[in-house]
């Protein structure tokens, strides 16, 4: 195998890639952060990625909804036929409108009475809502619904 030689960077050139990176770095962190607190959707992302996520991993910014684990995240990737490497920006055009639908059968119906967290159910037959800490539940406006009936 022949080695690879790297470009000869100067000290001004690393630095300035240092500070781009870590400026992406934080944006992710703040994006990840407002997904988890509802106030962005991984919807919009995967629709029209800004300039910070093309590089970064589909799973990762999947898994920043709430009450979407590696399991569900897995099992949505597979059935969209992403690899699991791939990044937001190597993403076609089916591959997005397809993780898309899949996302959007997402559903908070509450919050966890165990830890707080969101309830969560996919948008098929059932009513009953999982969190991430395990616990399984029937949301109260169900319950109101059942009790009304």
């Amino acid at each position: 195998m022949t080695p690879v030689t790297l470009p000869d960077r100067s000290l001004t050139q690393r630095r300035d890639a240092l500070a781009t990176a870590n400026v992406i770095r934080s944006y992710r962190s703040d994006l990840k952060r407002d997904i988890k607190a509802g106030r962005k959707h991984v919807l919009e992302m995967l629709v029209n990625p800004p300039q910070e996520l093309l590089s970064m991993k589909v799973a990762e910014l999947v898994l920043a909804t709430p009450g979407v684990g590696r399991v569900k995240v897995n099992k949505w990737m597979n059935r969209s036929q992403i690899a699991g490497h791939k990044t937001i920006g190597g993403m076609t055009r089916r591959q997005r409108l397809e993780l898309a639908r899949l996302l959007a059968s997402q559903r908070v119906v509450g919050h966890c009475s165990s830890c707080g967290g969101p309830l969560v159910r996919l948008a098929q037959p059932g009513e009953f809502a999982s969190c991430d800490c395990g616990e399984s539940s029937i949301p109260e406006a169900v319950l109101s619904r059942r009790m009304a009936a």
